[in-house]
């Protein structure tokens, strides 16, 4: 797979996903990382909910498709983040 490396603070099996190639669109990762987000901030850790926010927006811009890159977009907007 190319691309960025996969991050070490990953769970295992989404680290054996992204090794495998199941993540192979361009908003894969992104998305992956809004989830993770997500998941932080309902579980209330904002530290760490607001660092895979900005890995998501980063991730962004390697997205082709500005349709995509506004989708994952709205949903980081809509993280319960305050």
């Amino acid at each position: 797979m190319s691309g960025p490396p996969i991050p070490p603070e990953l769970d295992p099996a989404t680290q054996r996903q992204l090794a495998a190639g199941l993540y192979n669109q361009d908003w894969d990762r992104p998305a992956a990382y809004e989830a993770l987000a997500r998941a932080l901030a309902v579980a209330g850790d904002r530290t760490e909910a607001e660092a895979w926010r900005a890995r998501a927006r980063e991730a962004l811009t390697s997205v082709a498709e500005a349709e995509d890159r506004e989708l994952i977009e709205g949903d980081l907007a809509t993280l319960p983040l305050g």
